[in-house]
This record gives structure tokens, sequence and C-alpha cells, in this order.
């Protein structure tokens, strides 16, 4: 038995390896449209409102780049602190992927003893 040259199949595999080819191009352009922005992404948790690499970095970057640093959130405020009342900063954090706003505020301490002050988990808030 002899094997007979299908010219069909040579083009259609040609043809296959073109378009394989062409969509590694497109993910690896950063040209508009291209690349990221072709990448799905699945959020089962449902924190994002991107469906693609491209709009989800930029969503993030968005979320972060105007939030004050949790260090400067619980940071002393020395405008309000004075003897043994001690003034904190507020500000926003993120506990189990919810932004949470934190008002400033004040905690009286006890004088002549070690006080511990600190950040209540399910809350947010301040307590001594």
């Amino acid at each position: 038995m002899a094997f007979i040259k299908v010219d069909k199949a040579i083009t259609y595999i040609s043809g296959g390896w073109d378009a394989f080819n062409g969509l590694v191009d497109d993910l690896l352009s950063v040209a508009n449209g291209k690349g990221a922005s072709q990448i799905g992404v699945e959020d089962v948790a449902g924190n994002l409102d991107a469906t693609n690499v491209e709009d989800a970095i930029a969503e993030i970057y968005a979320d972060t780049s105007t939030t004050v640093k949790l260090a400067e959130t619980f940071d002393e405020n020395s405008a309000t602190t004075s003897g043994i009342t001690w003034g904190y900063k507020g500000g926003l954090f993120r506990l189990d992927n919810i932004v949470t706003d934190v008002s400033a505020g004040t905690i009286g301490l006890t004088d002549d003893n070690v006080n511990y002050v600190e950040i209540t988990v399910g809350t947010g808030g301040v307590a001594k």
C-alpha cells in the first residue's frame, strides 16, 4: 500500500500552525487589545469586576493607589496625644477583602502601668 500526499491536510495543518503562531504573537504583544487583555480571569470570590488580566491589574491599581498605608492608619496622632491620652490616626484598612474606614480617636491609658493598645480584628476598632 502506497501513501498518497493529501494536499488539503497539509493546508489545514499549516493553517493551524499559522493560527497558533498568531495567537502566541497576540499574547506576547503589548498593543492595545492584545496581550493580557486576551487572558481571562476567573474570580470565584467575586472580588473583581474585571474579566481579563489587563483590566484586573488596572482595577487593583485603582483600588490601592489612593489608599493610605496601614502603618499610617493606626499611627500615633501627635495632635491628640497628651499625657495619658493616646491619639491615633484614622484611615482605610482591608479585612477579609472588605475595606473598612476607621475614624481617628483616642484611648485613655492607665498612669504608671504598662498599657497595650490593639486593633480589634473583627471590627477594626482600637481598644486598650
